[in-house]
Formats: structure tokens, sequence, C-alpha cells
């Protein structure tokens, strides 16, 4: 089975950093990095365009002044990006952001160049299914609780969505989750502040993004903007021109990959473009370009478009184009000086595929910077910690082997399971080699048997003793009890917590700039592991 990418390079494995190398670990290479994106400045087109739709979101001075420098010659920026989930998504979105705006601070604390901390809104996408729930622990059944929007699937992007009137029947769900936390009205009037009927998605969730980073100074980007047209139309033109050297040097890139052990992220189709059309117009849905002779084929639509009529739309009604995932980093990195992107597990595996794609685009990659890892630690976990003597970030293994261990260590096992099962399996053996030794001369087929029946009888003795190990684990019933309360909240169905739970619930805990703060002060940078932080 290949190996998922990014724990490898992380390590440093060669074989993963032959890919993509570990640099930003590297002071020098972070220098060159910096270097190499100040020289890129900014056009004043697409500064003008960011910087008006920095207006239309909730102002904040810190704000302004990062977009400000962000159009000087010589800053740099520091960018990441999610889908715009409802409810800002995952809290993984948050942690994103965070190390986006610690990773530029600390760029510029080495370097002396300005950096600006970026967050590119990925409003491409049209799987809205994907981004229309958001989990929140259930206080009452310690299970998930899953709120969702109900959205008709369509391939329209997310930009062109508006929440619509089930917009209130989520509230209403959220106010039910958070009634009686202590932040929860704050919390609830925020989002009811952005997430509108009318609002679209990229509205709802930059708005919100804007007050929480207000005061660090976090520019947000939608690149679903008629004013970056011309500047997001070049992008598409390259990658349709090059769309079948782009294929072969990707699909011999993901060979690569697989050959060296490791999963390809994202697969590559040989036939198709990185770049997806919207035949009647932005608002319209988009098909993957897949190349057909002197014309284009829209996968998922029977239908061919001529490459006269591409080429006219792209100068006319540059937003019918959209990227994919593998074109979406060039389009950012063309747009803005970008000298690091912050990613996750995924993007970092994907950025092992992009060295083709930015050769083309003849532009350096940037530093690839693994995003901040948090468990938040509110006052319930804190307080089942203490009692179990655990730490929440010990606390991400399975239910059983957890109990098991906490029953070892206070002594709890009347019995030793393993042995009292001994003496069974030691007569068994015994019986076992007085049979072959009288009857295997007698039936040549007699081992192959008793080995066969060994097998067996060794299994049923293994699921013997783990249900009683299991069941003397789980005698202590408070010991149960806070346990699955603590991996409730922190490793919720044995997943970590930023990836299953969303911003509401714990904002509505600790308060939401709050929330932020205490991650933006826990936050280090070029740290991949797993923090806690205990807001106040």
């Amino acid at each position: 089975m290949p190996d998922p990418f990014t724990p490898a390079w992380l390590r440093g494995e060669p074989r993963a950093t032959a890919f993509l190398p570990l640099a930003f670990r590297d002071p020098a290479a972070r220098a060159r990095a910096v270097e190499e994106a100040a020289r890129r400045p900014m056009s004043p087109e697409v500064h003008a365009a960011i910087t008006a739709q920095e207006a239309r979101r909730p102002q904040s001075e810190a704000r302004a002044a990062a977009c400000a420098r962000l159009g000087e010659p010589g800053t740099v920026a520091v960018v990441t990006g999610q889908q715009v989930g409802l409810a800002l998504g995952p809290l993984y979105t948050l942690h994103k952001a965070v190390a986006a705006v610690v990773t530029a601070r600390a760029l510029e604390a080495e370097t002396g160049r300005p950096a600006v901390p970026v967050f590119w809104l990925q409003t491409e996408d049209h799987d809205v299914e994907e981004i229309s729930a958001v989990g929140l622990p259930d206080a009452a059944s310690g299970e998930v609780r899953r709120i969702a929007l109900a959205a008709e699937s369509a391939r329209v992007s997310v930009s062109e969505r508006r929440l619509g009137a089930g917009i209130d029947a989520v509230h209403a769900a959220l106010n039910d989750a958070l009634t009686g936390l202590q932040r929860g009205e704050e919390t609830l009037a925020l989002l009811r502040r952005h997430y509108r009927s009318e609002a679209t998605f990229a509205e709802a969730f930059a708005g919100v993004m804007a007050e929480l980073f207000a005061e660090a100074g976090l520019v947000l980007v939608d690149p679903r903007d008629p004013a970056l047209g011309a500047a997001c139309a070049a992008v598409h033109r390259k990658a349709l021109a090059e769309a079948r050297p782009l294929a072969e040097v990707l699909e011999a890139r993901a060979a690569a990959l697989s050959d060296a052990g490791f999963d390809v992220q994202v697969p590559i189709r040989p036939d198709a473009a990185l770049s997806c059309f919207h035949p009647d117009g932005a608002g319209g849905p988009r098909y993957r370009l897949v190349t057909a002779d002197d014309a284009w084929e829209l996968a998922g639509r029977d239908e061919r478009v001529g490459a006269e009529a591409v080429t006219d739309a792209l100068q006319k009604t540059p937003l019918a184009f959209s990227t994919t995932a593998l074109l979406r980093p060039a389009l950012q990195d063309v747009l803005l000086p970008t000298a690091a992107y912050v990613g996750g597990p995924g993007e970092l595996a994907y950025f092992s595929e992009l060295d083709p794609v930015y050769r083309i685009f003849e532009r350096p990659m940037p530093l690839a910077v693994p995003r901040a890892r948090f468990v938040i630690a509110g006052p319930t976990v804190r307080r089942l910690a203490e009692q179990l003597e655990v730490s929440p970030l010990d606390a991400g293994v399975a239910r059983e082997e957890l109990l098991a261990a906490l029953s070892e260590r206070e002594g709890d096992a009347a019995i030793d399971v393993g042995a009292v099962l001994a003496p069974v399996r030691e007569a068994m053996a015994r019986a076992q080699r007085t049979l072959e030794a009288a009857v295997t001369p007698l039936d040549a087929g007699f081992e192959r048997v008793a080995r066969k029946v060994e097998a067996v009888v060794g299994q049923q003795l293994e699921r013997l003793a783990g249900r009683a190990e299991r069941a003397l684990a789980e005698a202590d019933e408070v010991r149960v009890s806070r346990v699955d309360r603590l991996q409730g909240l922190c490793w919720p169905d044995g997943a970590p917590q930023e990836r299953v739970y969303g911003f509401p619930w714990f904002a509505a805990q600790h308060g939401p700039r709050e929330l932020v703060d205490a991650l933006l002060a826990a936050a280090t940078p070029w740290n991949p592991e797993l923090v806690e932080v205990s807001p106040p």
C-alpha cells in the first residue's frame, strides 16, 4: 500500500525531499525564498482589486495597513487558504490562518523584509456539500453533533452560491447547541452578522475572518473578482496553451512519486487541462477542459467547444474559467509575491507534484510550510485530563488501549489474563506434539491439519484474552466515562479535534477573539507538532 507523502517529508526521508525540499527548516533557504519573492512586486491592478475587496469587509486599521504594505515594492506574502465553509468549517481553518500570521512575523523578523499574511478564499470549487456543515461536541451525548445547511448539489463555483433561507434553521440549531455557554450569545451574534440569507458563502466566511483577525493584519483575497479577471486570464491562457506538455510532465511526476512508494494526492488525467470552463458564464456550472484535436471537450457534459470560442471567452469573460487544485497555487503566485505557503498534510502532498507546473510558469516554488496544529483544552478537558492523569495530547489512542493503560497503571486487574491462559497454551502444544509423533507416520496429512487447528485455536484464545482484558479495563465506570468524554472532546471518533469540530462551540466557551488570541500566543513558527492550548 502506498505511503502518505507528508509524514515521510516531515521526517526528512530522502525519497520525499527529492520531490519537495524541506526548506522551511533552513534559515538560509527561508532568506532566499523571501529575496526571490521580493523581486516580484504585485501589479497595481491586482493590488487595487484586493484593496477594494478589503474595503467591503469589516474595517480594521491593522488589516488596512497590511493591505497597503502588500502593494509596496519589496513586500512578500505568506499565503494560506481554505474552502469557505459554514461557520468557518473545521477548526484547522483557524490553525492555517494563525500559522500564516506567525510565519509572516518570523520571516519579517529574520530578513527585515516586510511580510504580509494572506488568506486565499478558495471560492472556485463547486463541492457545496463539502462546505455546508459544521461539527460541534454534543454535551449531552458526548458524540459529534453535525449542523448542516441544505444545499442543492451543482457544478457552480461556491462564489456564486448564496446561503438562502435555510441559514435560519442553521442559526436555530446553533442557538440550541450553544445555549448556556459563557460566550454563546456573542458567538451567535458574530455568525448572524455575516451568515445571512442574502450573503454568499464567501462573503459570510470572509466577514467573520475579518473580524477575528482584525488586529493580526490578515489580508483576505477572493479570486472570483471581475477586477482580477485579466490577471487570472493570463494564467489560464498559459495553462491551456501548455495543456499537453503539462499533462505529460505531471504524469511523469506522478509515476515517479508512485515508484518512490507514495500515494499520489491529485490523480493526473493525461488528456485534461488544469483549467475548468464555465460555458454558461461565471455563474454557471464548470467543467474540466479535455484536449480534443482543434477543440475542447467538457468532462461531464456531452459537448465540444472550439478553440477559438475558448480564446474569445478568455478575452471577454475571464471568470468563465477557474482553476483545479494543481493550477490554483500557480494562480496565487502569479498574482502575489508569495514567499511561503502554509498548508495542511493533503496540500503539502500535492505540492510534491507541482514542480512541473511552476517550471511552465517560470516561477520558483515558495517555501512549503506545515500549518499549526492544536488541541484546544478548555476547563472541562483540563479537569478530565487531571482526573485521569493523562495529557490531552496523549489521549489520541484507541479507546481500549487507553483504558488498558490506565487499568494497568492503577493495578486494577484482579487476574493476569496472559498468565491464566499460559497453561492452556502449553497443554495444547504438548498434546499436539504427542499426537503428531504418534499419528504422522500413519497419516502424512495429519501434520498439515494439526497446524491449521493450532492457528484457529490460537486465534480464538487471542479473542478470549482480548475480551477479558477489555472487560477488566472497563470495570471502573467512572474512569470509562471520563475517558469517553475526554476523547469525545479532543479525539472524536479517533480523529483529531481540528478535523471534526468547528469554530462555534469553542468560541462560545472562550470568546471568539480570545480563542484566536490564545492560538496566536501558542503558535511557534516552523512547528508541525500538535500543541495543547488552554484559552483563559
